[in-house]
């Protein structure tokens, strides 16, 4: 997780920065591509807490797959 962050040549602070991504704003769904089980469980738990639908897929013909299932329904 990032402590601060740089614009131009001044430091703000994360206190500084406004709250932009509220998290009743943070909705949809995300395709996860890694051939990696462990990695899988590790996002689906980090965004499904942000409010994201995760969809995780074991390789890229997979997760290919998955995005034309999709997006033909």
């Amino acid at each position: 997780m990032m402590d601060s962050l740089f614009l131009r040549t001044r430091q703000f602070r994360r206190s500084m920065v406004p709250k932009l991504c509220v998290k009743e704003h943070m909705m949809g769904r995300i395709l996860v591509i890694d051939d990696e089980g462990p990695i899988h469980e590790l996002y689906k738990q980090a965004l499904e807490k942000e409010g994201y639908v995760v969809v995780a897929a074991k390789n890229g013909q997979v997760g290919i797959d998955l995005h034309e299932d999709e997006a033909s329904t």
